[in-house]
């Protein structure tokens, strides 16, 4: 708890200053929600952020609240300290709702590497793939780098999540400029438009459907049986999905793959961000040649009621989590009553012939464990890009979810750290896959909507 009281020295001595923002709001209060928190619940807290970094941040954020009155740039404080924490379910949870934006950019973006392109201008589709240098004299890579902090990664790999490209919009009206025209400088020179507003068929399209454009109904669930090889993709590990039964038809596809003596199957985890791990864990017994444990080690912290619980939900789990674990040092580790320790046995309906795990950049928690379990397996390869979550270990489960009162924002974090391999928090940093063909896309290739890892695979399956 000493980490706890020191903290709080630094906000009674900034107790004196705080009285005087009160017709601002109570922002800096709302952060010493969200740090306490942190401190109280989240383990292993400095891990990928040193403690001093942490502390001058926490004191820097203070002094700067005191003085800031817009909403925006307070959320935006804290979720900058949330990015340092390296953390991918870590952050604020709000940005994907509808922020309230009544004027946004009126074209969707592809965002490749660190540039940023025209994806969709439905008022001259002429634009569509142009290269945008600057909007309002702020370079893209600058507008990239600030707004992908809302998509944190494990280990602060160096990762942009795919998910930043449909929320772009979103996020830039929100966190950098609403206006009536939009100022861009553009590899086809400087160009002028007019924002999409509100009730405009754009703006629907830009905004509130955002996701629906990018990545098509089919992102929820795709099976495919081909003469040589089945393909399957789902939204997450999950029994079911809005009208999906993912788990059951994951299982007829599997029988199906094995009845039809498949030459290869290929599972698509391009658009799976994770799930129920123990859905997960089934559903790998029916792809693993051998035995293993959905959690090596579980470790959580030593606070039994938090301090600021009146503002989390969930409060059932805080007031229970502590029976199942016994001291270990400055943390608890779960021991019992947790069946992700449990060993899981390879299916005797396990599918074995060549199997073409697909990753990319939203790839994470429940479906980089599956890549955790299946990596090195003979008849295994992965395709892809990097994820964004880590193999080795993570913070996930139990969430602990904050509204914070004054902002009336919510923010999120995992209070338990999750080890996939034994005993890695104590000697490494959370480490990423490197699939064993990555591909990258030109902005030719994704305007020509090619399935580049699926092109590699069918060709592979060829030779």
């Amino acid at each position: 708890m000493k980490f706890i009281y020191s903290f709080f020295l630094v906000i009674f001595a900034l107790g004196g200053l705080k009285a005087q923002d009160q017709e601002k709001g109570n922002y800096l209060d709302d952060f010493n929600i969200l740090v306490g928190s942190l401190f109280e619940l989240h383990p292993k807290l400095y891990t990928n952020i040193t403690k001093d970094e942490f502390d001058t941040d926490v004191a820097n954020i203070s002094q700067r609240l005191l003085i800031n009155s817009s909403r925006s740039k307070a959320i935006y404080m804290m979720q900058e300290l949330f990015y340092k924490l390296g953390n991918s379910h870590a952050g604020n949870v709000s940005v994907f709702e509808d922020l309230g934006v009544t004027k946004a950019l009126p074209f969707s973006v592809y965002i490749i590497d660190h540039d940023l392109y025209i994806k969709n201008y439905p008022r001259d589709t002429m634009l569509n793939g142009t290269k945008i240098n600057a909007i309002e004299n702020t370079s893209a890579a600058k507008l990239i780098d600030s707004l992908k902090i809302f998509f944190p990664t494990d280990g602060n790999i160096p990762v942009i999540s795919c998910n930043l490209q449909p929320l772009f919009n979103n996020l830039y009206g929100f966190f950098c400029s609403e206006k009536d025209t939009f100022l861009l400088n553009t590899e086809k020179g400087p160009m002028k438009m007019a924002a999409a507003v509100r009730g405009d068929k754009i703006f629907e399209e830009v905004i509130l459907k955002r996701a629906e454009m990018y990545f098509g109904a089919d992102r929820f669930l795709k099976k495919e049986i081909h003469p040589d090889y089945g393909y399957f993709r789902f939204i997450g590990f999950a029994h079911s999905y809005k009208d999906f039964e993912i788990e059951q038809e994951y299982e007829a596809f599997i029988r199906e793959a094995n009845e039809k003596q498949l030459k290869a199957i290929v599972i698509d985890l391009r658009s799976n961000n994770g799930g129920d791990p123990y859905v997960m864990g089934r559903m790998t017994a029916l792809l693993s040649d051998h035995p293993f444990r959905l959690f090596e080690r579980i470790l959580i912290t030593e606070t039994g009621v938090p301090f600021y619980m009146r503002y989390m939900s969930n409060h059932s789990t805080y007031r229970v989590r502590h029976l199942k674990s016994n001291e270990m040092g400055d943390l608890r580790e779960v021991v019992r009553l947790e069946k992700g320790l449990n060993i899981i046995q390879p299916s005797p309906e396990r599918f074995k012939g060549k199997i073409y795990i697909i990753t990319g950049s939203i790839t994470q928690s429940s479906a980089t464990m599956m890549c955790k379990y299946l990596q090195g397996q003979p008849n295994v390869s992965f395709v892809g890009s990097e994820p964004i979550g880590a193999i080795n270990y993570f913070w996930a489960s139990s969430h602990c979810q904050i509204t914070l009162p004054e902002l009336k924002t919510k923010f999120s974090f995992g209070m338990e750290l999750l080890e996939l391999k034994q005993y890695s928090s104590n000697k490494e940093k959370p480490g990423g896959l490197i699939p064993d063909h990555v591909i990258s896309y030109t902005i030719e290739e994704r305007l020509l909507k090619k399935d580049k890892e699926m092109e590699f695979i069918i060709r592979d399956l060829q030779q």
